[in-house]
């Protein structure tokens, strides 16, 4: 049996409006929203953020009428790298149409003592007072603003988000991407999954914490939800040079657990997820100008070991060789493993850590230079030029 149709939407904040009949309501919730004010800065992000929660509410009443509600974050740090704040939208505009009988709560988040489920968040429904002004609205003129929408993002753990660069490479790829959003935006993508199954994938996704609630509870608004809404993909880049990281993020579906993507549809179709194993370092071979036998797999060394299994232990070398070429150095590849305790609880025998990491540096002798030298960031950008020209 399907799973059912979901409880609630979040909040999109790349609707528009083509059309003038919206401006009629605007004008009224703008009025009521600043009205307390003595001046009024920055009139069009008020204008702007109340547009955005009219259609979102307007498109939950007129998907549902009664049975969904409309999500949204109560959480100041959800806001950081969206396209709407946190003032506007919660405190100057959520709270006061609440107060002014335009919005009707419907229930409340989780409390920010419970910071393992990010996505539970609070849910209102248009009012009465709101629902009557929506008669002059049009469900077709409700569009995804792909032009707003910033789909190529610049960034790394020591600058964050930067602006980007905008030259040709820029222009090019807001123009693909957005090409590729927009074909997203016709077709239904989602999970063929029960509600039960729902639910287990829920769990996979949440942390400790969250599981250990729902045991007790069975309550599972504790556990993190999927934003089916989510379909729309940007690319990220390390920096303005656009010649490291790149990969596409975005998609619900890039949030699912390996075992259930198989359950992935387009349009009500099963789809099949293709696996490009050992790309990595296939791609570090190939540069050497290595030829890699398509049977061969690069994680796999049972051959090596006269008292292993073939194919035991593949995991393990497939994640310390990872982290030997995004690392910089060995010391930092040991600190990673031992952080790493629930996938790496112990050596393969016959090893420790230590000697398990020279082991794996001696099989891998001819591309030995690409280890602690951070060049996953630089594959990363390579994969993702593959990506690029199988969505193209």
């Amino acid at each position: 049996m399907p799973r059912s149709a979901p409880k609630h939407l979040f909040l999109n904040p790349d609707l528009t409006y083509q059309g003038t009949e919206i401006e009629g309501i605007i004008d009224i919730l703008f009025k009521e929203v600043t009205k307390d004010f003595k001046r009024v800065r920055g009139v069009e992000e008020y204008r702007r953020h109340i547009t955005i929660l009219v259609l979102n509410l307007f498109e939950v009443y007129r998907i549902s009428k009664s049975s969904l509600a409309l999500g949204i974050s109560r959480d100041s740090g959800y806001y950081s790298e969206k396209s709407i704040g946190y003032k506007y939208m919660v405190k100057g505009i959520v709270e006061t149409l609440s107060k002014a009988g335009y919005l009707n709560l419907v229930s409340k988040g989780i409390k920010s003592d419970n910071p393992f489920v990010k996505s539970q968040v609070t849910t209102y429904r248009a009012s009465q007072k709101l629902n009557k002004h929506f008669k002059s609205l049009n469900l077709y003129k409700v569009k995804q603003d792909f032009d707003k929408f910033p789909s190529v993002r610049v960034g790394n753990r020591d600058t964050e988000l930067i602006k980007p660069l905008e030259n040709d490479f820029y222009y090019e790829q807001v123009k693909t991407i957005k090409a590729i959003n927009e074909y997203y935006d016709s077709i239904h993508i989602d999970l063929c999954v029960s509600n039960e199954e729902l639910i287990k994938i829920r769990q996979q996704m949440s942390n400790k914490k969250a599981r250990a609630e729902w045991l007790i509870s069975q309550n599972d608004v504790v556990l993190r939800d999927i934003n089916f809404r989510d379909k729309y993909i940007y690319r990220k880049f390390w920096t303005n040079d656009y010649n490291l990281h790149g990969r596409y993020y975005g998609g619900f579906w890039q949030g699912v657990p390996s075992e259930w993507r198989q359950r992935i549809t387009i349009n009500n179709q099963r789809t099949t997820e293709l696996d490009y194993t050992n790309m990595h370092f296939a791609m570090l071979y190939h540069e050497k100008g290595l030829k890699m036998d398509l049977s061969e797999d690069l994680y796999d060394f049972s051959s090596k070991v006269s008292d292993w299994d073939k194919g035991e232990f593949r995991n393990e070398c497939k994640l310390v060789m990872n982290y030997m070429v995004n690392c910089a150095s060995k010391e930092q590849v040991i600190k990673v493993i031992r952080n790493n305790k629930k996938k790496l609880l112990k050596a393969p025998r016959g090893f420790t850590w230590e000697t398990f990491i020279d082991f794996l540096m001696e099989e891998n002798e001819p591309i030995k230079d690409a280890f602690y030298s951070n060049q996953g960031i630089r594959l990363m950008f390579h994969d993702s030029r593959i990506v690029e020209q199988l969505l193209k």
